[in-house]
């Protein structure tokens, strides 16, 4: 051994140094993604609430459910005053993983290629039960744009001659985009919500 090597007896006891892992890739941060156990009727517009108010705000309550820090946003996009807001536009660069870890997207680029695990696991951190034909409340084309005509009405209306556009939190196929452009509906049903990590 050189001069400065040292010996610890294996019966001593000694510190652990412990670092702290942070949660960053590439100088970009690591956001989180759920889809909400419960399921909403597309009316998320009311009084001098807007629609993408409403949504974040049922994001919000499932958030609180489970237990999560921090502000989550409903994956809509809506018309807000004369302007129509992408929900694309509202995602902050970064990956995002769902709550058991598992990759979503890698980036905000990945969006159009499809997410690398469906977002099926809960506010919970459990698999949503039957996903494979879970409906997504989106009116979100697989770009991130607005659907022009499918969004029950801006999120106000539950009417049966309404239309809104879901996304399949089951249905993962690489560029297909299904997990936010899949199938339109008639309003009056109930879906859940795709909630991202602001």
């Amino acid at each position: 051994m050189g001069a400065d090597s040292f010996v610890l007896a294996c019966s001593q006891k000694h510190h652990l140094l412990c670092l702290e892992q942070h949660e960053k890739r590439a100088g970009r941060a690591t956001k989180r993604v759920f889809i909400t156990r419960k399921t909403f009727g597309p009316r998320f517009a009311s009084g001098n609430i807007s629609a993408l108010e409403g949504a974040d705000a049922r994001c919000a309550e499932a958030a609180t459910d489970g237990g999560l820090k921090g502000t989550f946003q409903a994956w809509l996009s809506s018309k807000v005053g004369d302007s129509l807001v992408r929900a694309g536009d509202r995602l902050s660069e970064a990956r995002y993983v769902r709550l058991d870890g598992k990759i979503v997207f890698e980036s905000l680029a990945q969006l159009t290629a499809g997410p690398t695990n469906a977002i099926n696991v809960t506010e919970l951190g459990e698999p949503s039960p039957n996903y494979s034909t879970i409906g997504v409340w989106s009116g979100t084309l697989t770009n991130g744009t607005p659907s022009p005509d499918y969004r029950c009405r801006d999120w106000s209306s539950e009417a049966h001659e309404d239309a809104g556009l879901l996304g399949n939190a089951g249905n993962i196929a690489a560029g297909s985009g299904n997990w936010t452009n899949d199938a339109t509906v008639r309003c009056t049903g109930r879906n859940r919500l795709y909630c991202f990590e602001k």
